[in-house]
């Protein structure tokens, strides 16, 4: 397949502000036409990221569909988490995606509405910037009292600390969370190595939620089946920080991680054994 891109915006000197990777782009370039023509979105179809980054302005977005994101070399999509750049995975599976944010996604979108919703998506670059700054702020106050962790590990925990705030049950939801947890620790006398570690899992702890939005932000009481589907957060999450890491090699990152799927896990657990997912 040519590696040479494809761009629609009506306005051929305009660089583009998306870049969508796919291994065939053709087949969504006359979707793009579309949403650039009625949402001003300048788009740019391509089966190499490195072609698309050298156009994608500052401000962009770059969009992998997850079929691509196995086959990328981990070290180019790093290097583009660690400039800044976000990355939008594109899958039927929200939960499926957010398993990649080690690789340095941020956030995700259905292929249905990819096309549908351009501004929407370039909304998730300006959210992934600002989101960016907190994770960082967050991470900050708490590794000194870790230890080194290498700049790979720091981000891709950093992308899930986003994307569990992201997909929170409220503004502030994941700080109040993580702060709880510090006060309680402290408390109960343990070390502040201990503490830290423990705060970073805290504020992880709903990042399963990323693939039931929909469900949570439902008006009214729940039926049987959509609580089912809440209730799946904690396997959806844990199976997230298992795949982040499989693929971390980073001891400290790895330690965090370990301790933030047992957080994400067991998080509705009960001490009369009626949580869930264990309970009954």
């Amino acid at each position: 397949m040519s590696d040479v891109p494809k761009t629609h915006d009506g306005h051929s000197s305009r660089r583009p502000n998306m870049v969508f990777v796919s291994r065939d782009p053709k087949e969504s370039f006359a979707d793009a036409k579309e949403v650039a023509h009625f949402s001003g979105t300048s788009i740019l179809m391509t089966s190499s990221i490195r072609v698309g980054m050298r156009e994608l302005l500052p401000s962009g977005a770059l969009l992998i569909h997850t079929e691509s994101l196995s086959g990328c070399d981990p070290d180019e999509l790093f290097h583009h988490a660690k400039n800044g750049v976000p990355m939008i995975a594109v899958g039927e599976s929200p939960a499926h995606c957010a398993e990649h944010f080690a690789r340095g996604v941020c956030s995700f979108v259905h292929p249905d509405n990819l096309f549908d919703h351009g501004n929407q998506v370039l909304s998730h670059a300006t959210g992934h910037r600002e989101g960016m700054e907190a994770a960082d702020a967050l991470l900050d106050s708490a590794l000194p009292s870790i230890g080194f962790i290498g700049m790979r590990a720091r981000r891709a925990i950093a992308h899930a600390l986003l994307i569990s705030n992201t997909y929170a049950e409220g503004k502030g939801h994941v700080v109040r969370v993580a702060e709880i947890v510090r006060i309680m620790m402290e408390k109960m006398g343990e070390n502040k190595r201990q503490i830290a570690i423990a705060k970073i899992a805290a504020a992880l702890h709903d990042i399963g939620k990323v693939g039931i939005r929909e469900v949570k932000y439902k008006n009214g009481k729940l039926t049987p089946e959509e609580f089912k589907v809440i209730q799946g957060h904690t396997v959806a999450g844990a199976r997230m920080m298992n795949t982040a890491i499989t693929e971390m090699d980073d001891p400290v990152g790895r330690e965090i991680l370990g301790t933030a799927r047992e957080v994400v896990y067991g998080h509705h657990e009960r001490p009369d054994g009626k949580g869930y997912p264990e309970g009954k």
